[in-house]
């Protein structure tokens, strides 16, 4: 019976957990948040930072400022996704975006399970590597794990600042 009563709350635990990410912006404009399954495909504004109680899957996040396009373009961009499992082993994963026509318009940089990862001046430079351990410049990085950073566990959070 005790172990029904665990099995119990550690679903309910699951059911009701969730993710919460904290935008510092000290650049000014707008950081915006856009997933998969936003209403009418418009962007959240996070200022003053985001919570779902679900899942967060495929997100993109970046300083809404000068040539940014709709979907981060000609802007580096924090992407990824939160999610929950019922065994608790859930696998998140984050990362810095500078593929395609992602470029630096400011320094970002993401704390996520313990470490900081952060893009800083030019491409390629010592503070923002392509590949292994930087970010994401050209489509392909992903497969030998550059620049993915995992969370292991449920209710992941995630900070992001800018500049």
């Amino acid at each position: 019976m005790l172990l029904k009563v665990i099995f119990f709350l550690a679903t309910i635990a699951v059911v009701f957990a969730g993710h919460k990410i904290e935008v510092v912006n000290r650049c000014g404009g707008r950081a915006l948040l856009m997933y998969t399954g936003i209403p009418g495909g418009r962007p959240i504004d996070v200022n003053n930072g985001y919570y779902t109680d679900g899942d967060l899957r495929s997100f993109i996040i970046y300083r809404q400022g000068g040539s940014c396009g709709l979907n981060g373009e000609n802007c580096i961009t924090v992407e990824g996704s939160l999610f929950n499992t019922p065994d608790g082993r859930a696998q998140n994963s984050v990362n810095l975006s500078l593929v395609g026509s992602h470029k630096i318009n400011n320094p970002a940089s993401f704390t996520f399970a313990g470490a900081t990862f952060k893009c800083s001046g030019r491409k390629d430079s010592a503070t923002c590597k392509c590949g292994y351990g930087g970010a994401y410049c050209a489509d392909g990085d992903g497969r030998s794990g550059a620049a993915i950073r995992s969370g292991y566990g449920n209710n992941q959070g995630l900070k992001i600042t800018f500049c």
